[in-house]
């Protein structure tokens, strides 16, 4: 222990007596280390225990119904589900739907829009989650004709009750409905994203709980299996269920048979992460890469250091140190200096995950919160053994192939003193030359794949256009012509108010998650595979085309005289026509938009067609096809507000001044550019990437530190060649050349094997490419020509300094 404190001591002189070298490698170290940890705090809180806060996570599962045939992707499910899987009681032990929405409040005497859920009353059940006051829901309150009631956030109840105990079983107005407050959940209690603070009970319809609405998908789904159940267990067991459950009438079973209907099980940890999964494990990989290049780094100017000790350490053998002695003492120096800058590393890894919590909240804010938690700081102290060790091995290994005393016996005016370790630091920069380069590459596919992705067309015009949402209080509009005389209504004073150049209302907009989807079918065919599509859903008004910018190709818009007592029309969109109809004009064509009945009701003309419009993803393959319906003969009690205007905000306030005299107790909210929603969509490739580009220019700035730092030693190691040479008549210009030449040739093997590297690991990001290929040739054009200039720069000073040697100086040492 005593010897311990003696190293430790001298380590920390030697290390003080050389204050830039030692500052670089802590700040090399520090950077490193403070990246990691900081992007294993998003990569834990997102992919590893993204449900930490809920009880037994990996007991939950989400259900998705799928129709492969028909469509991409996945659709929610039925209260029809419900009520068919919640009896699979030997598999699940709970079975709950829910669905994502907004409340309006009276907040302290303000209307105010606050997220929340509707709920089946098994949710906190299933999520066991135990209320602070009160009590969760009972089954009963799910049925038709239960008083409403609602369960409150503790922060909501703090923040507009004043934490008021006395309000649990009082009513409270919600939506205009009044509602009993039955519980208080705690605060910290959230479930995905984003955290809510209301919750309601679904309550299903008699009508809505029959077979005829088993696809009818209006709900998302989860359930907790029982002890002992895997996940594949419950999936066979909802596929018997749904084998055994056939369509009411024959006109569906067709329709679902062609569609290959069938229904996905996951757990719900795999479901909260898939859709990070590719990019964070990326971007994890990315700064790995960083961490290793800044270790070697580290351990080049260990080395270098130690070329200039040589003598030193074989006079301290001569003077009867052992050979054990002095590696344990140089390495105890390099442990010292990778020890203290991870320390750093841990300060700054703290200050990283606070930037990178708001570098997520500009693209995604969905109330992350990436802390340095438990598992954070341990990945943290991991990263800092990884880089000690790795510049403490650097060291011994080096020091063990050699015999420090035949130094004493070598002249330390030539180069000869530094050659055995030339071999190893041309090594360690030639492997920073190579990673550099893979994650340039990387990220500059990346950076031109989102490019493509932003360059793709949308089908409308998002930039000028301001959108918002209008919630109708349901007990002021209880039927279906009470919500289309307020649409009506509201869309001819809106187009009215002068500072609007263009107004439309609608039931959903694209890139909002409240767009639904449904199955229909070409009503002239048998209903087989073909026959048959679920396209996007949504209800428009007369101008929502023109105000979107989406061309109208065929036939006509819908007109006010679609009002909800005329005869059922529908617009189609080009994609949607062509799988329906191929090779036809579907104008005044039969499309069947309830496939479980062959009554006339449940058929629409088609009266125009309109281009596709991307309704939820930039960078899937094509359009997904939609379906519109006008939207007063589509009512419903959430209207969305498309508006373009030289002054946005001054618009929504005079639309909300015509809104309030047709219904003061209606909402307005969520006022934005339609393309700030289309760049949300984006956000999963967004952040990765403007991460990756700070890690590229960190990992560019280590390799030219490497680089110099080699031939700046090897310079100095020739300063008496360099002088004879010039003393002979050679011409600074030459030994510039020569250094020059020297360090581009260690660039172009790292080249090379940034190459074969980048080889076989380019199939691991190839699926977050879009529009440009693994081997793209700006891209590695690019990225060589980076690593080219850095390296001739990085050369370039040294060589200068080594064509100002004097050669005088050099023949008076002599």
């Amino acid at each position: 222990m005593e010897s311990l404190r003696i190293d430790l001591g001298h380590a920390a002189r030697r290390l003080a007596r050389d204050p830039v070298q030692t500052a670089l490698a802590l700040l090399t170290l520090a950077v490193c280390i403070g990246a990691n940890t900081a992007v294993f705090s998003v990569l834990h809180a997102r992919l590893i225990d993204p449900l930490d806060h809920l009880s037994e996570p990996e007991r939950l599962v989400a259900f998705f119904n799928r129709y492969p045939n028909s469509m991409e992707g996945r659709l929610t499910n039925s209260t029809v589900d419900y009520f068919d899987r919640r009896e699979l009681t030997d598999v699940f032990e709970e079975v709950a739907l829910y669905s994502g929405t907004g409340f309006t409040i009276d907040e302290r005497g303000t209307p105010a829009r606050v997220p929340g859920l509707a709920v089946t009353a098994s949710f906190f059940r299933l999520l066991r989650v135990d209320p602070l006051l009160g009590r969760v829901f009972e089954d009963a309150e799910i049925e038709p004709g239960a008083e409403p009631t609602v369960i409150l956030s503790e922060t909501l109840w703090r923040r507009a009750f004043e934490a008021d105990e006395t309000l649990v079983g009082r009513t409270i107005p919600i939506d205009g409905v009044d509602r009993r407050v039955v519980g208080i959940v705690p605060g910290a209690f959230r479930f995905m994203r984003p955290k809510r603070e209301l919750w309601i009970p679904i309550v299903a319809p008699l009508e809505e709980r029959t077979p005829e609405f088993k696809h009818a998908n209006q709900y998302s789904m989860i359930a907790r299996l029982r002890a002992g159940v895997s996940v594949d267990a419950a999936r066979a067991a909802v596929d018997r269920l749904n084998a055994e459950l056939e369509p009411p009438s024959p006109a569906l079973h067709e329709a679902i048979a062609g569609s290959g209907y069938y229904t996905e099980t996951i757990s719900l940890t795999e479901f909260a992460a898939e859709p990070w999964r590719r990019p964070l494990l990326l971007l994890q990989a990315g700064v790995s890469l960083v961490l290793v290049v800044g270790c070697l780094n580290v351990a080049n100017l260990s080395l270098g250091s130690l070329q200039g000790r040589t003598r030193e350490l074989a006079l301290r053998i001569c003077f009867g140190a052992s050979h054990r002695r002095v590696i344990r003492q140089l390495v105890t120096e390099a442990l010292l200096l990778a020890a203290t800058g991870s320390a750093v590393g841990l300060l700054v890894g703290a200050w990283g995950v606070d930037f990178i919590a708001r570098v997520w909240a500009q693209d995604a804010p969905s109330g992350d919160a990436f802390t340095l938690n438990v598992p954070v700081a341990g990945f943290a102290i991991a990263a800092a053994l990884f880089s000690t060790a790795v510049t403490g091995a650097v060291v011994a290994v080096h020091l063990g192939r050699r015999d420090l005393a035949r130094a004493i016996a070598q002249d330390n005016r030539t180069a000869s003193a530094g050659s055995r370790a030339v071999g190893l630091r041309n090594t360690l920069v030639i492997a920073q030359v190579a990673l550099a380069f893979v994650l340039l590459v990387g990220t500059g596919l990346l950076v031109r794949s989102l490019r493509a992705v932003l360059e793709v067309e949308t089908g409308f015009e998002a930039e000028s256009v301001h959108v918002a949402q209008i919630d109708l209080p349901p007990p002021h509009y209880p039927e279906a012509q009470a919500i289309s005389d307020f649409i009506a209504a509201l869309e001819a004073r809106g187009g009215e108010i002068e500072s609007v150049r263009a107004f439309a209302l609608s039931s959903s907009l694209p890139f909002q998650s409240t767009m639904r989807r449904g199955l229909v079918a070409n009503a002239s065919v048998p209903r087989e595979a073909g026959a048959t599509a679920v396209p996007f859903w949504n209800g428009v008004g007369p101008t929502y085309f023109a105000t979107l910018g989406v061309p109208l190709l065929s036939g006509r818009e819908f007109s006010p005289a679609d009002d909800f007592g005329s005869a059922r029309v529908a617009i189609v969109d080009i994609t949607l026509a062509e799988a329906l109809w191929p090779g036809e004009s579907p104008l005044g064509k039969h499309v069947s938009v309830d496939v479980a009945s062959d009554d006339a009701s449940a058929l629409a003309t088609v009266v125009g067609v309109v281009g596709s419009v991307r309704v939820r993803s930039l960078d899937a393959p094509d359009a997904e096809g939609a379906i519109y319906f006008p939207i007063a003969q589509a009512p419903t009690h959430r209207l969305a507000i498309a508006l373009r205007a030289d002054d946005p905000a001054r618009a929504f306030d005079e639309v909300l001044t015509e809104a309030t005299r047709l219904n003061e107790q209606v909402a307005l909210h969520g006022i934005r550019k339609l393309d700030a929603h289309v760049r949300e969509s984006v956000a999963g490739r967004r952040i990765p990437i403007r991460l990756l580009q700070v890690f590229a220019a960190i990992a560019l700035f280590l390799c030219s530190v490497g680089l110099y730092g080699v031939v700046a030693n090897s310079v100095a190691l020739q300063r008496r060649e360099i002088g004879i040479r010039l003393a002979l008549g050679a011409r600074a210009r030459g030994i510039v050349r020569m250094v020059v030449r020297r360090g581009l040739a260690l660039s172009a093997v790292g080249l090379v094997a940034g190459f074969a590297i980048l080889g076989s690991v380019s199939g691991l990001f190839a699926a977050l490419l879009f529009g440009v290929g693994r081997f793209d040739p700006p891209t590695l054009a690019a990225a060589t020509l980076a690593i080219a200039l850095v390296c001739v720069v990085a050369s370039w000073i040294p060589a200068r300094q080594a064509a100002r040697v004097r050669p005088a100086e050099i023949l008076r040492d002599e």
